[in-house]
């Protein structure tokens, strides 16, 4: 019997770890029937490309290890049905290029390291809806130029995080200025 043809007799389950499967390149659809998954470890799976698009059905996912998945090139529009999401790390998925436009439906999250995500070249408009965002690293996201408009509605993110984000880019949304952070800095 194949693993995946075995998950209809996981349905229970709540932590799965994955993580440094060096050879799993996808994950199958019905991979969303994990409904009481609360934590996911991926990280390392080098050979990841895609994750499918049933991964919102994830409801109870709390946290996601995505580290070092460096053939991962983008999470699947529903990956905002993820409202329960607390912690992303993503640090080193080396060939992603953008967050889906939903990403700003993860109203829980509060901890997100997109740090060498070196191929990343934007933050979706929405990405100021994470109301609850404390922790962001986005180091050496070397093609992120700039943040967008609505990243300044970002209040309970730390300084530390919020003034590395502002110094990384090139370009700041003319809304930021008014930023607690910004006015405590002057």
């Amino acid at each position: 019997v194949k693993f995946w043809e075995a998950l209809q007799c996981l349905v229970g389950l709540q932590e799965l770890n994955l993580g440094g499967c060096l050879k799993l390149r996808s994950l199958p659809e019905r991979f969303g029937d994990l409904k009481s998954l609360t934590s996911l470890d991926l990280g390392f799976c080098k050979k990841l490309v895609s994750l499918p698009e049933r991964f919102g059905d994830l409801v109870n996912l709390q946290t996601l290890n995505l580290e070092s998945c460096w053939k991962l090139v983008a999470l699947p529009e529903r990956f905002g049905d993820l409202i329960n999401l607390k912690e992303l790390n993503m640090y080193g998925c080396v060939a992603l290029q953008s967050l889906p436009e939903r990403f700003g439906d993860l109203v829980n999250l509060k901890d997100l390291d997109l740090s060498y995500c070196k191929a990343l070249r934007s933050l979706p408009e929405r990405f100021g809806d994470l109301v609850n965002l404390k922790d962001l690293n986005l180091m050496y996201c070397q093609k992120l130029i700039a943040l967008p408009e609505r990243f300044g509605q970002l209040r309970n993110l730390d300084e530390q995080s919020f003034m590395a984000a502002i110094k990384r880019v090139k370009t700041l949304p003319e809304g930021i200025v008014d930023h607690p952070h910004l006015r405590d800095a002057t």
